[in-house]
């Protein structure tokens, strides 16, 4: 027969109280609050991988992260040697890239120079450039000018540069400033080392004579180039210029 708790010494067990609402809402309440702690934290980044930027190029200012996916380099130095073992170099004020990977590099405030076979450096200047690390190509945009000193200047928006073969090309109107007067072209190529420009049309130009015979003497000979240029635009488009 059963025996009652009294009779054995032991407590009667006591029915279990309900929580009351109010400890429900404060343990929602703490969990909300470390929620937000969380969050906070990890908006702010304190869990995100910390990223290093790479070493600066020599003479070149320390590198920056502009945001999460691009490095800026300030007064940056490229150089680099030809097909023929000849020096190029690009300097610019700002250089940016991807933080992961990538092997363009975007330029701003561009300058830069081609040294040639005769040794004659050929300088350009752009508002900015798109490099090419593994095939060292740029192509120059904005207000772009491009000078072999003494005997022309070219003007454009958009030039094509290989800096391994010294090869300028462009699929955009360009103007070019020689000693003689000022051809107009839709578009142009700078062969390698002899510094002249095949044009293609429509082609236009203007000269003028001057009187003084050794500045005519001088203008005939970058004349000469001239029309060999122009021949050879001739020759591609079918229209003499």
């Amino acid at each position: 027969m059963p025996q009652s708790p009294a009779a054995t010494g032991q407590q009667p067990e006591q029915p279990r109280r309900a929580r009351p609402a109010s400890y429900w809402l404060s343990m929602v309440l703490f969990g909300l609050f470390v929620a937000g702690i969380i969050v906070f934290f990890w908006v702010g980044g304190f869990f995100a991988e910390q990223r290093t930027p790479p070493e600066a190029a020599s003479g070149a200012g320390a590198p920056e992260m502009l945001d999460r996916r691009t490095i800026v380099v300030r007064s940056i130095t490229l150089e680099g040697r030809d097909e023929q073992g000849r020096p190029f170099r690009l300097r610019a004020a700002r250089s940016l890239r991807p933080e992961k990977g990538g092997k363009q590099v975007r330029l701003l405030d561009v300058v830069g120079e081609l040294t040639r076979a005769s040794g004659r450096n050929l300088t350009f200047r752009a508002d900015e450039a798109l490099y090419q690390e593994d095939t060292e190509q740029a192509d120059l945009k904005g207000n772009v000018v491009i000078r072999d000193p003494g005997r022309w200047t070219l003007t454009g928006t958009l030039v094509h540069v290989d800096t391994k073969t010294h090869t300028l090309t462009s699929e955009r109107p360009v103007t070019v400033k020689v000693r003689a007067g000022v051809i107009h072209a839709r578009g142009m190529k700078a062969e390698k080392d002899t510094g002249r420009i095949m044009f293609s049309g429509p082609v236009s130009s203007s000269f003028e004579v001057e009187t003084n015979d050794e500045a005519a003497a001088g203008a005939s000979d970058t004349a000469a180039d001239d029309a060999a240029g122009k021949t050879d635009a001739a020759s591609e488009t079918g229209k003499a210029p």
